[in-house]
């Protein structure tokens, strides 16, 4: 068994005595001294008397499925070319960091993307912060990570932006301008509702560097996500390609309803398909005929 020299117990020490990560189950906070390093994984940012605190989330890979829009690949790729130009970016004095700007209708694939690339800075060793339960303390989970790790790739997920957007406008703009320090960092966001973004955010590179529209999903991906839900024999019996055909129009949610409530439950197609329909339309359903007394 190897010895420590004098050196290695005086960095040890000296380590021992810099803000680390303190462990209580899945709950990882600031703490003296070290405790524990912060693992790679997807975290939920949230407050307690002032404090930040990132609760370790686990993300399945369940139901993730390559949006068929357009810009998913675009998004992707650009995402996986990003984490590998960190020498480009220093040569040029550049910051570090990038923002992609998602929207599109409830089901077209917006959090699928998400997981992906979640899934892939996981990968990297990195984390997620998720800020969506305490989107104000942002910059100070940001400073948290970075005062203990400052190279460990960051995505920040902004998903649902518009549900707080205008509690945090102001600190999220200083952040990514960087008023508050920022480096090596992804920022990703997603709405539903575009349009209640103004230009300030979502067409300003620098901030959001990429505002892309994701669209329901096309026929092809509409087939090979039913398929995904089927056995081999289930293959065999069912229209895939006039379910797909069927299904124009439908989020990925509605679809998958329509294998269960076909497929798993024995119900009536044609039914399902205008219950579904009628749902995504905003229709409420309405009984044929009323209760006898």
């Amino acid at each position: 068994m190897n010895r420590l020299s004098e050196e290695d117990i005086e960095a040890t020490v000296e380590s021992a005595k810099k803000t680390q990560w303190g462990k209580a189950g899945n709950i990882y906070s600031v703490a003296l001294p070290t405790v524990s390093q912060l693992p790679p994984g997807y975290y939920t940012v949230f407050n307690v008397y002032g404090d930040i605190h990132l609760a370790k989330q686990s993300i399945s890979t369940n139901g993730i499925f390559t949006t068929g829009s357009p810009n998913a690949k675009i998004i992707i790729d650009d995402f996986e070319k990003f984490w590998t130009m960190e020498q480009r970016f220093r040569s040029y004095q550049m910051p570090y960091k990038r923002g992609f700007f998602l929207s599109g209708p409830p089901g077209s694939g917006k959090t699928c993307i998400l997981k992906i690339l979640a899934h892939s800075i996981i990968k990297r060793n990195g984390i997620v912060l998720d800020v969506r339960e305490s989107p104000r303390d942002l910059g100070n989970a940001l400073k948290s990570v970075r005062d203990v790790h400052p190279d460990i790739p960051i995505l920040v997920a902004l998903e649902d932006l518009d549900k707080y957007y205008s509690s945090i406008h102001e600190n999220l703009l200083n952040i990514m301008d960087g008023m508050v320090k920022v480096d090596k960092v992804v920022f990703v966001a997603t709405t539903n509702y575009p349009g209640e973004f103004d230009d300030s955010l979502i067409n300003r590179p620098g901030r959001f560097d990429g505002h892309y529209q994701i669209t329901p999903p096309g026929k092809k991906i509409r087939a090979d996500f039913i398929r995904e839900f089927l056995t081999d024999a289930d293959r065999k019996i069912y229209p895939i390609l006039k379910w797909a055909k069927d299904t124009e129009g439908l989020p990925f949610g509605h679809i998958k309803e329509l294998v269960v409530s076909v497929v798993v439950l024995d119900n009536d197609y044609e039914g399902t398909l205008e219950r579904l329909r009628n749902m995504n339309e905003g229709l409420t359903e309405e009984a044929d005929e009323e209760c006898d007394e």
